[in-house]
């Protein structure tokens, strides 16, 4: 006879899964879990630095190897911390999160070990009988900084990084009439597209940065009849590229562009007064949306973060490729290229737009080094 199976004691099964559950979770239990996961996150990135400065090709190892000091705070440490970036990035080569991590990394050695803590580094050379001195972290230095800048542009230059050149084309600005202007009265149109659409023409075909266009007040505001017709023109002080007052002449595009309504920057710029009422101040003011209705503010003017906000949100539906990247110095950009476009000269264009030398005029023209946009950017696409 086989053996009888032993009945089963104590609760059911069912009753010890229960059992073996976990009590449900109290606030403290939260904030202890919480507390947690943000020491497991600390001690992850100590033992990241802890890499960069002991590990294999470590800022300890390339130091000694160097016969440097791994904790000079003389002159010439921002250059060593910086020829070490270059040494552990492979001459530029590997990834930005990679050399962020190893100036941060070497920061807070130089904090722990040293007097220095985490101040922007100085340099100060002796003059008139005075010792020379340092103070601050050598990695939050310029040339650390000026170091990373150029791992950048390094990586931009191989395809390997973004850069953030996209413009405003033809195509766009006549897609965003058609979705917020066309068919409608003036009072009937977002007061906010007419704003929006008043300031990229007008910084566009004036080839103004963003504090340029929005530092206009109505005091600045004259008529002249340079080119032999009646335009508004702007009277504004001088700017970090002329040191002389400047003169914007608020003129129609050239060619047969200028015959378009929708490329009409003094229509633009009338329809947006008349809607804005004209009051004396900035041009471009701070606003706020009450109920459905627009109140600008006259005597502070608009921040860059809202129309930057503006500018992504009503452009993003009209096939601009990333409004993440149009920014404040889109508008210049996309004036300077659309006037290339239409066949102006390199030295026109430089004129009117206050460029000095070429080399910074060149890089407003410069394409996208993304393969989405190499085909089309740059052309005026209409």
């Amino acid at each position: 006879m086989g053996r009888r199976k032993r009945g089963a004691s104590g609760p059911p099964a069912t009753t010890q899964q229960m059992a073996r559950r976990a009590a449900p979770l109290g606030i403290a239990d939260e904030v202890n879990l919480s507390f947690s996961d943000e020491q497991a996150k600390s001690s992850s990135t100590l033992k990241t630095y802890e890499r960069f400065i002991t590990g294999k090709d470590g800022w300890l190892q390339w130091t000694a190897a160097q016969a440097l000091p791994p904790l000079s705070l003389s002159a010439d440490a921002p250059g060593n911390i910086s020829r070490y970036y270059i040494f552990r990035t492979q001459s530029l080569k590997l990834g930005e999160d990679l050399g962020g991590q190893l100036v941060a990394a070497i920061a807070a050695y130089y904090d722990k070990n040293t007097d220095c803590g985490k101040d922007t580094w100085q340099a100060v050379s002796s003059a008139n009988g005075l010792p020379a001195y340092t103070a601050g972290n050598p990695a939050n230095s310029s040339k650390v900084k000026s170091t990373k800048t150029d791992h950048h542009k390094a990586r931009v230059r191989t395809g390997d990084a973004t850069e953030s050149v996209d413009v405003i084309e033809p195509v766009h600005i006549r897609a965003f009439h058609a979705r917020n202007l066309r068919g409608r009265r003036l009072h009937d149109c977002d007061p906010l597209a007419i704003m929006l659409h008043a300031g990229v023409q007008m910084a566009m075909t004036m080839l103004l940065r963003f504090n340029e266009l929005t530092d206009m007040e109505t005091c600045h505001l004259g008529q002249s009849e340079e080119g032999g017709s009646l335009h508004p023109c702007f009277s504004l002080a001088s700017t970090k590229n002329s040191f002389q007052r400047k003169v914007y002449h608020l003129v129609p595009w050239p060619t047969s562009l200028s015959l378009d309504p929708r490329f009409d920057p003094v229509l633009a710029f009338a329809c947006w007064m008349r809607l804005s009422g004209g009051a004396p101040g900035y041009i471009f003011p701070s606003f706020r949306l009450i109920g459905g209705r627009l109140r600008v503010y006259p005597d502070k003017k608009m921040s860059a973060p809202a129309f930057v906000e503006l500018l992504r949100e009503y452009y993003e539906p009209c096939g601009v490729l990333d409004p993440n990247l149009l920014a404040t110095n889109t508008l210049k950009r996309s004036g300077c290229q659309l006037y290339k476009a239409l066949g102006l000269s390199d030295t026109w264009i430089m004129d009117k737009g206050g460029w000095t030398d070429f080399q910074s005029f060149s890089r407003y023209l410069g394409g996208s080094n993304r393969v989405a946009q190499r085909g089309a950017y740059g052309r005026g696409r209409w």
